[in-house]
């Protein structure tokens, strides 16, 4: 069995068929190991310059969102009987005021949160609160809600911007991503923001019912697939502590995001793109990375990756794709002329095999064609059958003079005894 793997001991054909395909196979191999690793380059410098545009395009469209955001908050409560009723109710609210007063003062300021909330289906909660970030009244009015949200301690820290500030992003306790619109009520001749605060209105969204609202459009749409191109790109937001906030109410907020590298080189300021794992993903990652603090907003940091694994998969798709014909092709000519060469080399060469094993059995008349080609084989086989023919004169040759010798001893030997014969009956006589 071992004798038989070694090369030396394979037919001929066998090993013509597996030279042949070396040689074809062989340049083949030697241009696409160079073809894939260059179209691995070109397809990464594609995605990076599709990240470096993606990536401030997104930003773009969530400072947008932000923007718009605001601006309806403000419209709503800056109307001038909405501004006025709250107004009235943060000045009172906090002050000593009989009961018929506080019912009235709140029945008012249920009828605004209601008409806020149908106008705004993305609210789910507002709350009243004085100028001391005391929780006056709120609207629904559940104890399934959390107690104190980012916007408190934006509140109590007075990192607020003079009208309208937005916190960070957050889960409520349904675990869906929330953020808070704080809407600041300063008094009215104050157009500086150096004089006391009135009160505060925070309004909470509910970023999953954000395509439902008018006033998030496309806020959350970020964190979704980016859906161009052929390659698979996600786009991750994190806060500023590295949790991501993401639209998918099963995955929640990912507790090892901020070992993301991409989420590190955002918060050392490095914007741009790089090669890095990602824990969000798995996965070593092209991707794009910078941190950005809106104003009057939240700080985030944007993380768009694409897996190196598919660049990789592309890269070689596309280069089988241009050179499997030319491979099958290849692979079809070689086999070709394996077996023409087989017709026109092994061939005779096995027949020439059979036919001396023939004679070494003694059997001289062998058949042994005559090749009209002129190569190597051709003579070999030609002198070969000649030196057949001649072994076998020879033998014919040698036969009839051992006959003839044979049967001149034996007419020698008749003699003899003859004479033999004759003497004896001299001698009797």
């Amino acid at each position: 069995m071992k004798d038989r793997l070694r090369i030396q001991h394979w037919r001929i054909g066998t090993k013509l068929a597996l030279a042949f395909l070396i040689v074809v196979l062989l340049p083949l191999l030697i241009v696409v190991v160079p073809a894939v690793s260059q179209r691995l380059s070109s397809l990464r410098e594609q995605n990076e310059i599709r990240l470096e545009a993606l990536g401030p395009y997104e930003i773009n469209r969530t400072e947008q969102a932000f923007q718009s955001l605001v601006s309806e908050i403000e419209r709503l409560v800056s109307s001038r009987s909405n501004y006025a009723q709250i107004e009235e109710y943060l000045y009172r609210a906090p002050t000593v005021l009989q009961a018929e007063q506080r019912e009235q003062l709140e029945r008012q300021i249920d009828v605004r949160a209601i008409q806020f909330q149908s106008s705004a289906p993305s609210i789910t909660r507002i709350r009243f609160l004085d100028s001391q970030g005391t929780l006056l009244r709120q609207i629904p009015q559940q104890a399934d809600m959390l107690a104190e949200t980012p916007s408190n301690q934006l509140i109590q820290a007075g990192k607020l911007g003079f009208r309208t500030t937005i916190s960070t992003i957050y889960l409520d306790l349904n675990g869906h991503p929330s953020i808070d619109v704080i809407y600041t009520f300063r008094p009215a001749w104050d157009t500086t923001g150096i004089g006391s605060v009135v009160g505060y209105v925070v309004f909470t969204h509910d970023l999953l019912l954000a395509e439902e609202d008018p006033l998030l459009p496309d806020l959350y749409a970020a964190l979704l697939d980016y859906p161009k191109g052929d390659l698979p790109t996600r786009i991750f937001l994190l806060d500023q502590s590295g949790q991501l906030v993401s639209p998918s109410v099963g995955i929640n907020l990912l507790k090892d995001a901020h070992s993301s590298e991409g989420f590190v080189r955002g918060q050392r300021g490095e914007a741009g793109v790089s090669v890095y794992y990602s824990p969000l993903l798995s996965k070593d990652v092209l991707g794009y990375h910078k941190t950005v603090t809106f104003a009057d907003g939240p700080q985030l940091t944007f993380l768009l990756e694409t897996p190196m694994e598919d660049l990789n998969a592309l890269a070689m798709q596309e280069v089988a794709s241009t050179l499997l014909p030319v491979a099958l092709g290849s692979l079809f000519l070689g086999l070709a002329a394996a077996f023409l060469a087989r017709r026109a080399m092994v061939r005779p060469i096995e027949r020439l095999t059979m036919a001396a094993r023939e004679i070494s059995a003694g059997h001289l008349d062998a058949d042994i064609p005559v090749l009209s080609q002129q190569d190597e084989i051709g003579v070999l086989n030609n002198t070969f059958r000649d030196m057949t023919n001649q072994l076998a004169e020879l033998v014919n040759t040698l036969e009839d003079r051992v006959r003839q010798r044979t049967q001149e001893l034996e007419a020698a030997r008749a003699e003899a005894e003859r004479a033999n014969q004759v003497k004896s009956q001299f001698l009797a006589n």
